[in-house]
């Protein structure tokens, strides 16, 4: 099985990167992929928790948000910016 998008708790998520990687260990996910948002702090700590284990461990998109505006009506839009890293051993 193979999951391209969990958050830790690194972001929005409820399990660390560390106790990610064990669940998706327990629950037979072969590829996991960290996308959480904001920030790509869980990484280190989910590649390490999947060295030498059974599971590839991958980061994916990660979402941050910015700021545009328009000047004619002086609006403000937050959007999300996607980038797209994915990193397989």
């Amino acid at each position: 099985m193979i999951d391209l998008h969990s958050h830790s708790t690194a972001s929005d998520g409820e399990f660390s990167p560390s106790e990610l990687v064990a669940l998706a260990i327990e629950k037979n996910v072969n590829v996991l992929a960290l996308t959480d948002h904001d920030t790509f702090d869980g990484i280190e700590e989910g590649k390490q928790a999947a060295k030498n284990k059974n599971i590839t461990f991958s980061t994916g998109p990660c979402h941050f948000p910015a700021t545009f505006s328009r000047e004619v009506s002086r609006e403000c839009y937050i959007k999300h910016i996607v980038f797209c890293v994915f990193e397989f051993p």
